[in-house]
């Protein structure tokens, strides 16, 4: 309560409205620290995120926790999905199909591969969320990653350079 920093002696107003800030800030550090740890994030990895994300990320990663895994290095889609879990996110939830999605993307550009058959990235998603990834849900998940240019941040050996390409076998899509 800054109200009872006026009662200590000798303590200017700007110093005492610099700690009271302080205090503030620090405590929602904490409480963040303490939600991230709360749903399965180690000290390392709940600092990595406050520092990527700042200190105002709950309300986003409760709307998307899958955010961690194309944000936060050092934290991939297994960490993410765990921690999206914790949170109750159901496991047919979109944002786990477009991360699943993205991270398949990811997995193999990083293999070095520019061009991804639909089929292929819909098997990789399909056994890597141990769901039926269908076609049309898979074509919306695709369609929600490119509106929002998410596909840019597929790397190639950790450079950043052109998105994999999705094709199917009539064309490209």
């Amino acid at each position: 309560d800054p109200k009872a920093l006026e009662r200590v002696r000798g303590l200017k107003p700007h110093v005492r409205e610099a700690l009271a800030q302080t205090v503030r800030r620090e405590f929602a550090t904490h409480q963040l620290h303490a939600f991230l740890r709360g749903a399965g994030l180690g000290p390392r990895q709940a600092a990595g995120v406050v520092r990527k994300l700042g200190p105002d990320c709950e309300a986003q990663l409760r709307a998307d926790p899958y955010l961690l895994a194309g944000k936060v290095p050092g934290i991939g889609f297994s960490v993410a999905d765990h921690f999206a879990r914790r949170l109750g996110m159901p496991t047919a939830a979109s944002e786990r199909c477009r991360a699943g999605l993205l991270h398949a993307l990811r997995g193999s550009a990083s293999e070095g591969h520019s061009l991804q058959l639909r089929g292929e990235l819909f098997a990789a998603a399909r056994e890597l969320l141990a769901l039926a990834v269908e076609e049309a849900r898979g074509d919306v998940a695709l369609g929600v990653l490119a509106c929002h240019d998410l596909l840019k941040d597929v790397a190639f050996r950790g450079r950043a350079q052109e998105p994999a390409r999705l094709s199917d076998r009539e064309g490209r899509l």
